[in-house]
């Protein structure tokens, strides 16, 4: 934990590719993800209820499950990726 309060994690993909996730439980429980779940290997999300306070365990379980359903959708998996701009 850094003293912004983010949590830092890797999950894996089923293809062995690895997603690196961060955690700010105190911006409304907000996680980003770095890695193929995108074709600019950025996506950011707010999964739970604003009033929700899930343990670490829970945020890891959906983050894990949510990177492969983002990496399942991403179109450019498999290589090229677009700039954001």
């Amino acid at each position: 934990m850094t003293s912004e309060n983010k949590i830092n994690f890797v999950v894996i993909l089923k293809t062995g590719d690895k997603v690196d996730i961060t955690y700010s439980p105190n911006f409304i429980n907000h996680l980003e993800f770095r890695g193929k779940v995108s074709e600019t290997g950025y996506r950011s999300e707010f999964p739970f209820p604003i009033d929700y306070h899930p343990s670490l365990d829970e945020v890891k379980e959906l983050a894990g499950e949510m990177a492969q359903e983002l990496y399942e959708q991403n179109p450019a998996k498999y290589g090229t990726q677009q700039a954001l701009i």
